[in-house]
């Protein structure tokens, strides 16, 4: 078939005229072998998996609030009350 595809990568098209000629194949059968790869990969919409699959683990004792603990040092303002110390800036202050 023979067809006009517009809006193409001018470097994409260069880059794959050129890989053509290195492999000694048409242009037209590497584009199709391509495409056939694309629409290989299930649409999004077809995709069964999703974050609310994913099984909580148990880290054991002492963890069961881990999460709220990672919020509170990665979110935290109070940076010397959770890591022992004061920022450097705040440290040559003092």
């Amino acid at each position: 078939m023979n067809t006009t595809i517009r809006g193409l990568d001018e470097n994409v098209y260069r880059s794959l005229k050129a890989r053509a000629a290195l492999v000694g194949r048409p242009i037209g059968e590497l584009v199709s072998e391509a495409l056939r790869s694309y629409l290989a990969w299930p649409v999004l919409a077809e995709r069964t998996r999703s974050i609310a699959d994913i099984k909580p683990i148990d880290l054991g004792p002492g963890t069961e609030n881990i999460s709220e603990r990672i919020d509170e040092i990665v979110y935290d303002e109070d940076w010397e009350r959770i890591q022992g110390y004061a920022e450097p800036a705040e440290r040559s202050q003092k």
